[in-house]
């Protein structure tokens, strides 16, 4: 932890001279921000810390200019149909409210461990083409060195994005994509991939497409 930081920082209530403006506000403490690192997710992981991260000029939660300073990184899953990776995450710190923002690369989902065309793929088996919870997890069975998705697991895929449905049609016909039945299958073939629809949806709606709403 950076010098000057007290034991209350790990927990959100940063404390330091400095610091003044924010010390007593209420705020989120940490954010995700998704970007485009134009490289799949093993050439990712083989390039470990020294990925190209983009620097972010604006805080996202109080506008500051030119507030980040560098805060470390995290490790972290991502699950291909390939292979488990484990990746570093960037984190920055705004200096002015205090917000801990994890800039997270587009092939990959906060909170979920499979990358973010696994569980399109997975999302595209049942609603564009009606397999069944079985029948989906069974045609998605990765390799021998990744795990595949559980019905249950794929299920919970299902549940969390029929709340984004109506988001997804809202965005598509911007898109200029041919007319499709599965809304979804339309916005990734408009954003022309699944990681390319994951950024693009982020960016529209501020949220990824199996977040809590």
């Amino acid at each position: 932890m950076a010098s000057g930081w007290s034991d209350c920082a790990a927990q959100g209530r940063v404390k330091r001279k400095d610091a003044a403006p924010f010390a007593d506000r209420a705020f989120p403490v940490w954010m995700v921000i998704l970007f485009c690192p134009s490289i799949a997710a093993q050439e990712y992981y083989s390039h470990g810390k020294q990925n190209l991260f983009p620097t972010l000029h604006t805080c996202p939660r109080c506008h500051a200019r030119d507030s980040f300073w560098l805060n470390g990184f995290y490790q972290r899953n991502v699950i291909t149909e390939s292979a488990t990776y484990r990746i570093y995450v960037r984190r920055l710190r705004c200096k002015r409210c205090g917000v801990s923002v994890s800039m997270l690369p587009s092939f990959a989902l906060p909170r979920y461990q499979y990358a973010a065309h696994v569980v399109i793929a997975a999302l595209l088996l049942r609603l564009a083409h009606g397999l069944s919870l079985m029948g989906a997890a069974l045609t998605l069975k990765l390799s021998d060195s990744a795990p595949s998705p559980s019905i249950p697991l794929i299920a919970h895929y299902h549940h969390r994005f029929s709340d984004h449905e109506k988001l997804v049609e809202i965005m598509t016909p911007a898109l200029g994509a041919e007319a499709a039945s599965c809304p979804l299958a339309k916005a990734v073939a408009g954003c022309g991939s699944p990681v390319a629809f994951n950024l693009k949806y982020s960016e529209i709606h501020g949220t990824t497409f199996l977040a809590r709403i």
